[in-house]
């Protein structure tokens, strides 16, 4: 079996109850079977206690959020109380696994972990160099493909890598932000078209974000709507919205003061959040066999933050001056993690922003 994932997976440690935003909070928490099993076997007052907190709907087992969606099991020092009565091999595998995530295709597995993690943005968006990817063979075989579906998981691999050696190649400096965006969604397209990944329709058919002749006030405007329009997972999320609409009345505005003050030290921070989406989500097109949806997630994904990320910058500066360096870091891991907990945590929200019906 393959495994491919980025060097800060090895790095990563749970920060526990130093979180600034537990994912203990917020989250209701799903039980596997096999835990769920076991927590049946537990004895005296805790085994009553995990008895007490359980619910079951359609099948699916999990602990409801109680006062200030809290996880029943988090405690003053937000710690976990099944971590320290039964230790950590006995957590739900959601609670184990977070925030990794797994995408097996045939013998190869892509690891990755979410932004909504604000410990693992700390050190994603900490280190200023461009991603290193690890590529390990644990010698144990998985699951065969067929000659096609190898070359499909070859071509969107392909799309994938190439893709992540574009933007890495790229120079920002003598442009903007969003024509870095728009050229690497052409390349994108463009490549996905060559390799046969999107349907064989014409990339003139896939105008998501750019490639169209709309006023980009219209743009954002239409944009908002649709990120209104998905399932709130998180009450900040419809103050970013109100925020966003509210921005749009000086939007040009903002924007050139934010172009004219933010730092070319700190355009690495949109090149590696390009690169995060792009490593992601690229793997999808295997399964929607169409990369065009999974492009146009890229691209709404990066633009909404940036949007986010210029109306946070104007309202942060003082005066005509912008933030520094280690402001733009933080404002990043904390924009990019509230887009996540909102965006990436549910599967009809996605399908929502790659065109599919939910």
């Amino acid at each position: 079996m393959i495994h491919e994932y980025p060097k800060y997976v090895e790095v990563f440690k749970c920060i526990g109850g130093e979180c600034p935003d537990s994912c203990c909070i917020g989250w209701e928490v799903d039980i596997d079977e096999e835990t769920y099993y076991y927590y049946r076997t537990v004895q005296g007052d805790f085994g009553k206690r995990l008895e007490a907190s359980i619910r079951e709907e359609d099948g699916d087992r999990f602990f409801p959020l109680v006062e200030k969606k809290r996880c029943p099991f988090l405690n003053d020092r937000n710690l976990c109380d099944i971590y320290t009565n039964l230790g950590e091999e006995h957590l739900c595998t959601v609670c184990t696994e977070y925030p990794r995530y797994y995408e097996v295709v045939g013998d190869y597995e892509q690891i990755d972990m979410s932004l909504s993690c604000m410990e693992y943005g700390r050190i994603y968006f900490g280190d200023t160099e461009s991603v290193k990817y690890i590529k390990k063979d644990d010698g144990f075989g998985g699951d065969g493909l067929s000659k096609r579906l190898s070359r499909r998981l070859e071509r969107v691999t392909e799309l994938r890598d190439d893709t992540i050696r574009f933007i890495e190649n790229y120079d920002v400096e003598d442009g903007s932000l969003k024509e870095f965006f728009r050229e690497v969604s052409d390349f994108m397209k463009n490549k996905a078209h060559s390799l046969r990944l999107n349907c064989y329709k014409s990339i003139a058919a896939y105008g998501w974000v750019y490639g169209t002749d709309r006023d980009e006030k219209d743009v954002v405007s239409e944009l908002n709507r649709q990120m209104a329009s998905l399932e709130i997972l998180d009450e900040r999320w419809n103050a970013v919205l109100s925020d966003t609409e509210e921005s749009l009345k000086s939007w040009a505005e903002s924007e050139q003061f934010f172009a004219e003050n933010f730092s070319y030290a700190s355009y690495y921070l949109f090149k590696k959040l390009m690169t995060y989406f792009v490593f992601r989500y690229t793997i999808e097109a295997y399964f929607d066999k169409n990369a065009n949806f999974d492009i146009g997630l890229i691209e709404k994904s990066v633009l909404y933050i940036y949007v986010m990320f210029v109306n946070e910058y104007r309202k942060k500066s003082s005066g005509t001056n912008g933030i520094s360096a280690d402001e733009d870091r933080l404002l990043m891991i904390d924009l990019a993690h509230i887009y996540s907990r909102e965006v990436e945590h549910s599967d009809d929200n996605l399908l929502i922003l790659k065109g599919i019906e939910a």
